[in-house]
């Protein structure tokens, strides 16, 4: 039993120290009980991913305070691990956030707009405007061939078949990210029944069915650092069985 707790701790010594060298993390102090949870998830999740001989069970302590090392590297990666999620997780699957900022007719007016978008937007997810047959769920960007023909009255998307695109303006002297769209008849209210993105948002706050990918996630990046990259591997299978059945 000496033996094994000697190999558990040699292991985990030299876990952290490769750790040391390979992040940089920036503040301390404690971490949350709800973040607590998923950095237990964690762990017991790089454990699964080891050859035989070699899994470690790492422990999370109860209590908040920063005791670990483990704990503040995976406490550093838990947010992007998230905003991962959100950017690759099947978009039918994420609940979204109404966005509630106006549309703003294009002057001169010629039934076209745009709407800004919010500071936590990460994801489209669909927007409808009043007098739409239909929701537009997908993006164009400026660079699609797609694009040049929205200048185009006769060519560009209309209530039939609209069409948005992710483009960029000027708004009281700040370059921000808008969302046009294409279009409305001339003289139509520019208002948006319906306007859906998936918002970036702390890992605490992702929701409770995706929680299990985002900790598949976090493992898949820490064993990448620490240089298995089989282990990695099967870490990211992990998250995609995750979506499928969800």
């Amino acid at each position: 039993m000496a033996d094994l707790s000697k190999q558990s701790n040699d292991f985990k010594s030299a876990w952290y120290a490769l750790l040391s060298e390979l992040i940089t993390i920036d503040g301390g102090g404690d971490i949350s009980s709800a973040r607590m949870l998923l950095i237990s998830d964690v762990k017991v999740k790089i454990d699964e991913m080891m050859p035989e001989g070699e899994g470690v069970q790492f422990s999370v302590l109860d209590q908040t305070n920063i005791t670990d090392t483990l704990d503040l590297y995976i406490n550093a990666l838990l947010d992007e691990s998230a905003t991962l999620l959100h950017q690759v997780a099947p978009i039918d699957f994420i609940v979204g956030k109404i966005c509630t900022t106006a549309p703003v007719k294009t002057d001169p007016e010629d039934g076209t707009g745009y709407i800004e978008l919010p500071t936590d937007y990460l994801r489209f997810k669909s927007l409808r405007m009043t007098g739409w047959l239909r929701d537009c769920v997908e993006l164009i960007r400026p660079s699609d061939p797609k694009y040049k023909k929205q200048g185009n009255t006769v060519t560009r998307g209309g209530k039939a078949k609209p069409v948005c695109a992710l483009s960029e303006r000027i708004i009281s002297s700040t370059l921000k990210k808008v969302v046009e769209y294409y279009s409305l008849d001339i003289g139509d209210s520019h208002l948006a029944s319906k306007f859906i993105y998936i918002a970036n948002v702390t890992a605490e706050n992702v929701q409770a069915n995706l929680q299990p990918a985002l900790t598949w996630i976090c493992a898949a990046k820490i064993l990448e650092i620490t240089q298995r990259p089989e282990e990695a591997q099967k870490a990211w299978a992990a998250m995609d069985k995750q979506f499928a059945n969800l």
